[in-house]
């Protein structure tokens, strides 16, 4: 969606401010078209509902979510209205919720979802958390609009409008070693401003890798298009998570720590994954700690060393795959990026976790099914892992 229109969706979605959220397996904003009153326990749980749309309202709901879509993690349901999504995302959270809620790091630190897509696990990590920071970062313009059409969708004085979206990629976190001060700190922080003028260095932003690349320009470090005009030093104004800006501007991030990071689905889409995760050891605090999740391969018991997998072009079907590793190999990779205490907490099969419906390409397609654990085309099938490492 081009920034005019997006300018516009937000303008609607401010029109029809809610304070009806409820955090599930569906993420559902506003009441249903039943007039459910139901709203999420906390300090908004007196405030008035919104009542139901009207049918013009609806019908533009509809328009703005269609242009906004495909939704790659959810589902969603906007005012009863359902938006499908290529992932149940619900399945990869109920894997890795029994370790999360039981750390501390999680549950009372700061917290860093990088590469956080449109936002679903943001609100999923809200619901655990009893304290500390939340935030996000992709460089997705795509996932970035969506996150925010859905913020702008609630009354300002909900939480989730505190939560950040940094729309940029990890090399965000180690640029302009020398430009991150105390300001740049609070800014990408829940409820904290910028003063109005702040000097912010333009970064470029590398893309993730995701089936998006090649498809629209990443936002940098400042929240700007890759390739813009602006000069590389310029006053950009920063914005509050409730102004209606589309791309607002973040500070430089490099510098900042963090208690735990979130990496999910984005190792295996980098050219040098060696450089995502000593980024991300960077950025931890000591003791600090990574969980990371990743497809794989299946170890193999007869191999006497660790194994990965280089796609000739598209693997299960999907774009931007590099390589897939067995859980030996990523081991190996934290461990050369400076991590300890490395564990391997869960692998399990993914396979009925994707939605055919939205018309993107599912991993069952690709399976052989007279040769179990291959796909069609003789590669090893992939597998969901989730390790847990600490700097």
């Amino acid at each position: 969606m081009d920034e005019v229109k997006f300018k516009r969706a937000l303008e609607f979605a401010q029109s029809i401010q809610t304070s009806i959220l409820e955090i599930g397996p569906t993420i559902q904003v506003g009441p249903s078209q039943e007039g459910s009153s139901s709203i999420e326990s906390g300090p908004l749980a007196n405030l008035e509902s919104k009542s139901n749309l009207s049918s013009r309202q609806r019908d533009e709901l509809n328009h703005y979510l269609e242009e906004l879509g495909p939704y790659r993690k959810g589902p969603f349901s906007f005012f009863g209205q359902p938006v499908a999504s290529h992932w149940n995302s619900d399945a990869k959270w109920q894997h890795c919720l029994p370790f999360l809620r039981e750390d501390s790091s999680i549950t009372d630190g700061d917290v860093l979802d990088l590469g956080c897509n449109n936002g679903y696990y943001l609100l999923r990590l809200h619901q655990i958390k009893t304290g500390g920071r939340l935030i996000g970062m992709d460089p997705a313009p795509s996932f970035f609009q969506q996150f925010r059409f859905l913020q702008e969708m609630l009354s300002m004085e909900h939480p989730i409008r505190k939560i950040r979206f940094v729309p940029a990629a990890h090399d965000a976190l180690n640029s302009n070693p020398n430009a991150c001060n105390e300001s740049g700190w609070s800014s990408v922080h829940a409820g904290a401003e910028l003063p109005e003028d702040v000097n912010i260095n333009r970064t470029s932003a590398r893309d993730f890798g995701k089936s998006t690349a090649g498809t629209e320009k990443p936002y940098n470090a400042s929240g700007l298009r890759s390739g813009g005009e602006k000069p590389e030093d310029v006053n950009i104004r920063q914005t509050s998570a409730q102004d209606s800006d589309t791309a607002p501007a973040t500070a430089d991030l490099s510098g900042l720590s963090f208690d735990a990071i979130l990496c999910w689905g984005v190792i295996y889409h980098r050219t040098d994954p060696i450089d995502l995760l000593r980024t991300i050891h960077g950025s931890l605090k000591t003791g600090g700690v990574l969980y990371l999740e990743s497809m794989a391969i299946l170890e193999d018991p007869a191999a006497p060393y660790p194994r990965a997998i280089f796609p000739p072009g598209k693997y299960a079907g999907a774009r931007g795959i590099w390589h897939v590793p067995d859980a030996g190999t990523l081991k190996n990779y934290l461990h050369r990026s400076g991590f300890r205490q490395i564990e391997i907490l869960k692998q399990w099969d993914y396979s009925a976790e994707l939605n055919a419906d939205t018309g993107l390409p599912v991993l069952e397609e690709f399976l052989d099914a007279d040769r179990p654990g291959f796909l069609k085309d003789g590669l090893p099938a992939p597998i969901r892992i989730l390790i847990r490492a600490r700097r």
